[in-house]
C-alpha cells in the first residue's frame, strides 16, 4: 500500500462502518465520522468515481457494492478499467456530468489549491462550481494526476507495484513528468517526479529528480513543499563520493531555496543563495552562473547598495559576452551605481530581452519589472498581461503575484485605477494563498497609491504604518511610504507637509528608486505652492536625467509641467498636454489641465481656465480621484462657474474667492495651507476669512464645518 494511501487510512474505521446517507438528493458517503464522498443523487460519474476510490483505499468489492446498491461485477468491471487506464476514463464516460465552463488555467489553479489542502467544497467555492463537478474535474484525492500517454500510466502502474527501487521505471516516470510540463501542468508533474525520486537508486539522479519536484513545486506554488523537497535534494548531491557529478543539481536546488527565501520576504538570503549556486556551478557552466548572478543582481536590489553592486561585480566579473537580458539589467541598475547609462535605444533593448526570455518565465518577470524600473509602463502591463495568462495556462501560479504586482503597479502609476484595484486584489489573494510574504509586502505599494489618489487617509496611513514597522531602512526597503503619503497630503491640500515627505526620499532620487524619482513632480507641485521653488531644483534635475534615459513621452510631459509651474510658461503647460495625447495616463494629464486652469485663472483669463478645469473634473471623477477632483471643483467656482443668483444658502453670499477659501478652512486646512493651494498668501487667506465669516453668521472658522456651503 502506498504511502498516500496509508495517510488517508490513518486512523479511520473499519471498512464494515462504509455507509450511505441519503438526504434533499444528495448522497453522502461516510466510514464513522469521516464524510468521503458527496454527491448529487444521480450524478453516475462521481459516483463511479467514489467507487474507485473506496477500492483503492482498501474497501472490498462486496461492500462497496451493497454500499452503493451495485452488483460485485459491476465494481470490480469498473475497478478494474480505473486502474488499467487511469481515473480520467471515469471523467470521461459521461460529458453532460463533466465540469462545466471553467478553463484548463482554473483547473490548474484548482490543483494547487487541493494540494494545499482546500476541500472541493472550498475550491468549488472559489471557481462558482459545485463541490461535485470540482471533484470529476480533478478526480479523487490521494491518486495521481491523470498521466499524459499510455505509456505513462503504465509507468505509473508499473511504479505502484514497485516494491524496491527500479530505475527503469524511475526513467519512464521522469519522462512522464517532462510531458506534463511541456503541456504547462508543472502541478500534474510534481507528483510524478517525486515518485520517481522513490525509486531512483543512483543518489545523483535521485537528487535531480528531487530537484525537479523542487521546482515545479516552487512554479505551482506551494513553497513548503519546494523547500523541502530542494533541502533533501541538496543532501544526497552533497554526499556522493564524486560531488562534481551533481554541481548541476546543487546549484539548481541552491536556486530554488533562493526562490522560497524570497518569496517568503527574505531577499538577503535569496541573494546569499544565488551568489553560492552561481560559484559551485561555474567552473562547469558558465552560462547558468552568469542566469543565476542576474537572478542575484535582482534579489541584491531589494537588499541595499552594497548588494545589488557586489551582484554586478560579479556578473561582469565572468567576462561573457551579455545576454539581452543582462544588458537590460545593466542599463537598469547603471544610474543606481552612479554609473553612465549607454546609449542604446531603451524600447529596443527591452524587446530585445523580452524576445531572449521567451518561455522563461522567472526571465520574462524580471523584464517586466526592468520596465517598469526604466519608465515604460505600457510595456510593463503588456508584458504582465500576457504572462499572466500564460502562467495561468501552466498552472505556474507561483509566478503570477511578482507578475501582477509589476502589471497593478503600472496601471496604479498611469492612473488606470479601476485596472489597478482588480489587479492588486489578485496579486494579493494568491500571494497569500501560496504564502509569499514579499508580495503581500510589496502589493501594499501599489494599493496604497491608489488609495493616496482618491484620498482615502485611513486606508493609505494604515499600510505605511505596516510597511515601516517591518523595516529599519525605510528609504531604502520601503521609500513607497513617503512618496504614497507625501501624495496624500498634496491632494489634501497639505502641501507644507507634502514636500517634508518627499523631501525625505533625496537618497532614493540619487540612486532612481522607483518611488522617490516618480512622485519628483509632487514635489516639485508642492515646493512651487510654497513659495520655494529652490527646493525643487535637484530633484528636478534628476527626474530630467531619468527622463532622458527612459526615451518615453509620458516623464517628458511631466518634466514640461514642472518646468512650466516653476517659470510660469503657458508654452509649457500647452507642450505638457500635447505630449499627455495618446498616452492613456488619465490621472497626469488631468493634473496637468488642473494645474494649467489655476495659472490661467490666476492671469484673468477665467473663460480659457474653466475649459480645462471642467476637462480635469470630469476625468479625475471618473477615476474616483476625489480630494483632486475637488479642488478642480473649488476652481471652476473661482472663475464664476455658479452663480450667486442660483445660490440659496450661506455661501451665496460669498465672492467665488471667499467660498473657495471657506470651502477649504471647513475641511481643517490651515491659513498656510489654503495659501500654498491657491497660490495666495496666508494674509490674505485670512482677510478673505475675516470677510467671509460676518457674511455667513459665524464667529470663528470652527463653525464652518457645520454650513452647507454648495
Amino acid at each position: 500500500m502506498s504511502a498516500a494511501v496509508s495517510a488517508i487510512l490513518e486512523g479511520m474505521p473499519e471498512p464494515r462502518d462504509l455507509r450511505m446517507h441519503q438526504h434533499d438528493g444528495r448522497c453522502v458517503i461516510t466510514a464513522g465520522p469521516v464524510v468521503l464522498f458527496e454527491y448529487a443523487a444521480g450524478d453516475i460519474v462521481m459516483r463511479n468515481i467514489a467507487l474507485a476510490a473506496l477500492r483503492q483505499l482498501g474497501f472490498r468489492g462486496r461492500v462497496v457494492a451493497a454500499v452503493l446498491g451495485l452488483t460485485e461485477n459491476y465494481v470490480a468491471t469498473l475497478h478494474n478499467a480505473a486502474k488499467r487506464d487511469g481515473s480520467a476514463v471515469l471523467i470521461r464516460q459521461d460529458r453532460r456530468g463533466g465540469p462545466g465552463k471553467v478553463t484548463a488555467a482554473q483547473w490548474e489553479q484548482a490543483r494547487v489549491w487541493r494540494e494545499q489542502g482546500a476541500s472541493d467544497a472550498e475550491i468549488g467555492r472559489r471557481l462558482g462550481v459545485a463541490n461535485t463537478t470540482v471533484g470529476r474535474g480533478l478526480g479523487p484525492r490521494g491518486q495521481a494526476p491523470a498521466p499524459p500517454d499510455q505509456a505513462g500510466r503504465r509507468a505509473w502502474q508499473l511504479a505502484a507495484a514497485a516494491a524496491g527501487p527500479d530505475e527503469e521505471i524511475a526513467v519512464a516516470l521522469e519522462g512522464a513528468a517532462a510531458g506534463f510540463r511541456q503541456r504547462g501542468g508543472d502541478t500534474g508533474a510534481l507528483a510524478w517526479y517525486q515518485r520517481a525520486a522513490e525509486l531512483s537508486a543512483d543518489p545523483v539522479a535521485k537528487a535531480r529528480r528531487l530537484t525537479l519536484a523542487a521546482e515545479t513545486a516552487a512554479g505551482s506554488g506551494d513553497l513548503d513543499q519546494a523547500a523541502a523537497l530542494a533541502a533533501e535534494g541538496l543532501v544526497l548531491t552533497m554526499a556522493v563520493p564524486a560531488p562534481e557529478r551533481a554541481w548541476t543539481w546543487s546549484a539548481r536546488a541552491l536556486q530554488v531555496q533562493a526562490t522560497v527565501a524570497f518569496l517568503r520576504g527574505d531577499p538577503a538570503a535569496a541573494h546569499r543563495r544565488l551568489l553560492e549556486a552561481s560559484e559551485l556551478i561555474a567552473p562547469a557552466d558558465q552560462e547558468q552562473a552568469n542566469a543565476l548572478l542576474i537572478e542575484a543582481v535582482h534579489s541584491g536590489w531589494y537588499v541595499g547598495q552594497d548588494e545589488l553592486a557586489e551582484g554586478v561585480t560579479r556578473l561582469e566579473g565572468l567576462r561573457l559576452r551579455p545576454t539581452a537580458l543582462e544588458q537590460l539589467l545593466l542599463r537598469a541598475v547603471a544610474p543606481i551605481l552612479g554609473r553612465p547609462v549607454d546609449g542604446s535605444d531603451p524600447d529596443s533593448a527591452l524587446a530585445e530581452a523580452r524576445s531572449a526570455a521567451a518561455g522563461n518565465a522567472p526571465g520574462l518577470v524580471l523584464v517586466c519589472g526592468l520596465a517598469l524600473l526604466l519608465g515604460q509602463d505600457r510595456a510593463a502591463q503588456q508584458i504582465g498581461d500576457e504572462l499572466s495568462r500564460e502562467l495561468r495556462a501552466a498552472g505556474q501560479i507561483g509566478w503570477l503575484p511578482s507578475v501582477l504586482f509589476y502589471a497593478g503597479s503600472a496601471q496604479a502609476y498611469g492612473g488606470r485605477h479601476e485596472e489597478a484595484v482588480r489587479t492588486v486584489a489578485e496579486g494579493l489573494r494568491l500571494a497569500r494563498d501560496t504564502g509569499q510574504q514579499r508580495w503581500v509586502d510589496a502589493l501594499a505599494e501599489p494599493l496604497a497609491l491608489l488609495a493616496a489618489a482618491r484620498g482615502d487617509e485611513q486606508l493609505c496611513r494604515q499600510l505605511a504604518d505596516e510597511a515601516l514597522s517591518r523595516t529599519s531602512r525605510p528609504a531604502w526597503s520601503v521609500p513607497w511610504t513617503a512618496s504614497t503619503l507625501g501624495l496624500l497630503d498634496l491632494g489634501l491640500g497639505r502641501a507644507e507637509s507634502a514636500l517634508a515627505r518627499l523631501e525625505t526620499l533625496a537618497e532614493g532620487r540619487r540612486f532612481f528608486h522607483i518611488p522617490a524619482t516618480r512622485s519628483t513632480p509632487d514635489l516639485v507641485e508642492a515646493a512651487v505652492r510654497l513659495g520655494r521653488p529652490e527646493a525643487a531644483a535637484e530633484p528636478l534635475a534628476l527626474f530630467e536625467t531619468w527622463s532622458r534615459n527612459t526615451g518615453q513621452s509620458w516623464t517628458t510631459a511631466l518634466v514640461r509641467r514642472c518646468r512650466a509651474l516653476l517659470d510660469g510658461d503657458e508654452d509649457l503647460f500647452l507642450a505638457a498636454l500635447a505630449l499627455h495625447e495618446g498616452d492613456s495616463r488619465p490621472f497626469d494629464e488631468a493634473r496637468t489641465r488642473l494645474l494649467y486652469g489655476e495659472w490661467l485663472r490666476r492671469e484673468k483669463r477665467k473663460a480659457d481656465a474653466r475649459a480645462q478645469l471642467r476637462i480635469a473634473l470630469e476625468t479625475l471623477e471618473r477615476i474616483g480621484a476625489a480630494p483632486w477632483a475637488e479642488r478642480a471643483r473649488a476652481e471652476l467656482t473661482a472663475t464664476g462657474i455658479t452663480g450667486r443668483a442660483d445660490d440659496h444658502g450661506p455661501s451665496g453670499s460669498l465672492t467665488p474667492q471667499e467660498l473657495q477659501i471657506v470651502r477649504l478652512a471647513a475641511q481643517g486646512l490651515s491659513n498656510k495651507d489654503i495659501a500654498a493651494q491657491l497660490f495666495l498668501s496666508a494674509r490674505t487667506v485670512g482677510h478673505h476669512l475675516y470677510k467671509a465669516y460676518p457674511k455667513l453668521g459665524v464667529a470663528s472658522r470652527g463653525e464652518l464645518a457645520d454650513l452647507v456651503l454648495g
